[in-house]
């Protein structure tokens, strides 16, 4: 009934005498109480939870629920109150990605080992990576694109933390390109990083002759100042010694599958990564392909003539073709299981003649198989400068398919001559059994070199003669002219016989102009032709038909 407090009491007893007294004191004393916290929820990583004098420090605790009472004891009673405290595991990232070095196209895979995760999300060098939501990022078949740094953010309830920052590098490919003797093509199919022509062949300067490219023409040799080394054509190669031998470039197969080649000749490079056939490359290009040609010895695709003894088309390589028109190359083509083959050289020279040499001026002749038949098997043809060195030969083997015979030029890096002189005649000799015989060859007038060398020439014979007199002096009373050769605007041609028929052919064997003419001597408007070498063919009353070479700037 009494609030708690202090109370004083007195008690009074009167009697006859006196009055007595006494005074105490009752001390009414309440039960104790004692409050608690609301119940708390903390992560590992946050802050001590204080109340009172009672400090709890989440980081030193597991994850888990722990129940905390608080007891208050007095001398009427005891009074005590309960309260839980649940610690959740903040994320941890046990184990860090780490940088990755791989080659282009290749996969690279990074990865994380957390605990206490609800969720990743992974970012590159472009920001967040869409759906890249799990423990290990997975980058399929990289490319430049794909370098750069990465990083994973990990996440619960408790919050967010992120991995170290991690670096993807994507490496270059590295492609060996073969020298195997003293002529060859090169090429690549990677986009170099390092493109420039002196730091590439610097392994084999001592040795090397030039370097050559086509449309655009340009050179290099040892000492001259370098310029890029162009990957959308090949390269001709020319070494005077240390073969074989090779230079190792390295880049990223970026360029794709498609050459662009112009019109007439050009050095095609392979923009394979695996050898495959020329027939696949060159048989959808029907009509206007003229001709392939190895910069080495190892064959000639000519359909016109059914020549296909280039069969094979290597990386590394680059091959000579001429167009009709401006093409494309398309090299998305089966690749073949077989190794690549090696560098072919001339053949074993059988005669008593001197060595051919083999140098990086080539004019290519087709032997009709009727003009075979006049020949017999283990002949050796051989094609003769006007200085009397053979520079060129072919044994005959088989009479049933046209052949290809390569005659070479005059190295413009030669101090000596080693072949033919632009514009030689072509004159041919059989050894056959150790006897020479000198033959007359009859060519196809429909091709535009005829009789006479030119780089990158284009012959036919149809047939020989085994007879002393040349075909020059056979002609000798017929006389044709050319003036002013160069010429610019027009040029005349004068002869002592009346011209049936006057053609102009291109060097790549394109018919410019074709007229039936009945009179001496004609003058052709040259200003539309382009810049080159033409063969004018000039046919007489008896059908024989003169050659001339003409120039125009």
């Amino acid at each position: 009934e009494y609030e708690p407090g202090v109370y004083d009491f007195t008690f009074t007893e009167e009697g006859p005498c006196n009055t007595a007294e006494c005074t105490f004191t009752i001390t009414v004393i309440g039960p104790v109480t004692v409050e608690c916290p609301e119940d708390q929820v903390l992560c590992t990583n946050d802050e001590p939870f204080v109340f009172g004098d009672f400090v709890f420090d989440p980081t030193e605790y597991e994850p888990g629920v722990y129940d905390f009472t608080f007891t208050e004891e007095g001398p009427c009673n005891t009074a005590e109150c309960t309260f839980t405290i649940t610690v959740l595991a903040a994320p941890v990232i046990v184990e860090q990605p780490s940088d990755i070095s791989v080659l282009y196209g290749m996969n690279a895979e990074f990865s994380i080992v957390a605990e206490y995760v609800d969720a990743y999300q992974w970012f590159g060098p472009n920001g967040l990576i869409a759906g890249a939501e799990g423990a290990s990022l997975l980058l399929e078949a990289v490319t430049l694109a794909d370098q750069g740094e990465y990083y994973v953010q990990v996440t619960n309830e408790c919050g967010v933390i992120s991995s170290e920052v991690v670096t993807l590098t994507v490496n270059p490919w590295t492609q060996v390109i073969d020298l195997g003797g003293p002529v060859n093509g090169a090429s690549t199919y990677l986009s170099l990083v390092e493109d420039d022509l002196a730091t590439i062949f610097d392994p084999v300067m001592d040795d090397l002759q030039y370097v050559e490219f086509y449309q655009p023409n340009k050179v290099f040799v040892p000492g001259s100042l370098s310029f890029p080394f162009t990957e959308e054509r090949g390269a001709k190669v020319g070494l005077k010694s240390g073969y074989p031998t090779s230079v190792t470039v390295t880049g990223y197969p970026t360029l794709g599958s498609i050459v662009n080649l112009p019109a007439g000749w050009s050095i095609m490079p392979v923009w394979s990564q695996g050898v495959v056939l020329a027939e696949d490359v060159f048989g959808p290009l029907g009509a206007n392909l003229i001709m392939a040609v190895s910069i080495d010895y190892s064959g000639v695709y000519w359909p016109a003539y059914n020549i296909k003894t280039l069969e094979h088309l290597v990386p590394g390589n680059a091959y000579l073709v001429a167009l009709g028109v401006a093409g494309t190359i398309d090299f998305d083509v089966p690749l073949l299981k077989a190794t690549a083959p090696g560098y072919n050289s001339l053949p074993a020279n059988k005669t008593s003649w001197n060595t051919v040499e083999m140098t990086g001026v080539q004019h290519i002749i087709a032997v009709t198989k009727d003009a075979l038949a006049q020949l017999k098997i283990g002949d050796v043809l051989g094609a003769f400068n006007q200085n009397g060195m053979i520079a060129g030969m072919y044994e005959i083997t088989e009479r049933s398919s046209n052949i290809a015979i390569r005659i070479y030029g005059n190295e413009f890096t030669a101090n000596n001559v080693n072949g033919f002189a632009e514009g030689d005649f072509l004159t041919f000799k059989v050894y056959r059994n150790g006897e020479i015989i000198d033959v007359t060859s009859i060519f196809d007038q429909n091709l535009p070199n005829t009789c006479f060398f030119t780089e990158n020439g284009m012959s036919a014979i149809v047939g020989f003669k085994a007879e002393a007199t040349s075909v020059n002096e056979f002609n000798a009373d017929l006389v044709a002219n050319l003036y002013p050769n160069p010429a610019k605007d027009f040029v005349t041609i004068e002869t002592n016989f009346d011209i049936r028929n006057l053609k102009v052919v291109n060097y790549v064997g394109q018919v410019v102009l074709d007229r039936n003419i009945d009179q001496k001597g004609y003058q052709i408007n040259t200003s539309t032709f382009g810049p080159g070498i033409y063969f004018v063919q000039i046919q007489t009353p008896d059908g024989v038909v003169i050659t001339k070479r003409l120039t125009v700037n």
